[in-house]
């Protein structure tokens, strides 16, 4: 958090600011596991819920690039936030990437076993789910 927030405070960064492949600072604070810092931004009134769901390059939201990483408690989080109104959920672990991967296909083939383990047994993932190349 620290990192992101230097970025943010000293080095001139805004959040909306991309880098490569589509990355934004709230998808690289997700793969980092930052949850409190996420927190703070997601809390903010000036932070659109079009950024907070912004994807990356690959289609991937901060909810996808969490499973990815690994970051288990991260995306536990993000699946309890809302938008601002209508008070509905932000991310769904229906949500497909641009290769039409779900969240259980995402922490599948990144090797994530315990992210595996909670979409499975936890959260109950369709497990006949496909993407466009059937697997």
């Amino acid at each position: 958090m620290e990192v992101v927030s230097w970025m943010l405070e000293e080095g001139g960064s805004t959040l909306d600011e991309t880098g490569d492949k589509g990355l934004h600072t709230i998808l690289y604070a997700a793969i980092c596991g930052e949850v409190e810092f996420l927190q703070k931004v997601f809390a903010l009134r000036t932070t659109p819920d079009t950024l907070k769901t912004r994807p990356d390059a690959y289609g991937n939201t901060a909810f996808l690039c969490a499973i990815r990483a690994g970051q288990l408690e991260t995306a536990k989080w993000l699946l309890t936030t809302t938008k601002k109104k209508p008070k509905q959920p932000l991310f769904s672990l229906d949500t497909k990437n641009g290769e039409s991967h779900t969240a259980l296909l995402c922490a599948a083939s990144a090797g994530k076993i315990e992210l595996l383990k909670w979409l499975l047994e936890e959260k109950h993932c369709n497990v006949e789910e496909r993407d466009d190349h059937n697997n």
